[in-house]
């Protein structure tokens, strides 16, 4: 099935010497659309909407990135001609350069297996399930991360309207772990590679908190 995505890339005046900063960025725009919660992920009232995020926030070195799937791409625009500067931890970034892409983006069943890499950290685990992972063996950690990750593909594909008729297949290959903090909890982050044989679009993402830069997918 195929569906929209935009890509917007933003370079700024002034130079960022901090660590990633997608949640900074997440929470600079958000601030600036508080009435459009395709931005933020919360009604009117405050309470979270839990859905695949339309719009989601990344951190590239020195760059922001925000990429928007599906009605997310309607709203994108604003931010891009919009163009205020934004406050990133105390910090008044401008922007220098914007720039705009549309693709046409699909999540299919592909004839061969695919190798994508982990551009930030995958969150696969939440505080529930990550005790009953620290109990685990060596093969029992390898089999519910790979559970876990076929979970997050076929999840986030039918939060897109997108349903397989065939057997999803994968295998995650731990390179690093490393904790990473979301919404002030600590949570067990990995860097590795992902093999599958679904085809998902760059600059895609599974797993939590990934509307604040986590589980950022490239294809190697």
């Amino acid at each position: 099935m195929e569906f929209k995505q935009a890509f917007l890339r933003l370079k700024f005046q002034e130079e960022w010497n901090g660590p990633n900063a997608a949640h900074l960025l997440r929470g600079a725009i958000a601030s600036a659309f508080p009435a459009n919660d395709l931005f933020h992920q919360h009604n009117v009232k405050g309470k979270e909407i839990y859905r695949y995020p339309r719009i989601q926030y990344r951190w590239d070195q020195k760059d922001g990135i925000v990429v928007a799937f599906g009605d997310g791409t309607e709203a994108l625009p604003e931010l891009f001609v919009k163009s205020m500067p934004l406050t990133l931890n105390g910090h008044t970034l401008h922007i220098a350069e914007s720039l705009f892409e549309f693709r046409k983006a699909h999540i299919k069943i592909a004839d061969s297996l695919i190798d994508y890499y982990f551009r930030s950290p995958y969150l696969p685990l939440n505080q529930d399930n990550y005790i009953r992972y620290l109990s685990m063996n060596v093969v029992e950690k390898k089999q519910e991360l790979r559970r876990l990750s076929t979970g997050n593909i076929l999840s986030t594909a039918k939060q897109l309207g997108i349903r397989f008729n065939q057997r999803v297949y994968t295998d995650f290959r731990v390179r690093k772990s490393l904790p990473c903090t979301y919404k002030h909890n600590q949570l067990q982050g990995f860097l590795g590679t992902l093999v599958t044989n679904v085809d998902m679009p760059e600059d895609f993402a599974i797993g939590r908190a990934v509307s604040h830069g986590y589980g950022w997918i490239k294809r190697k």
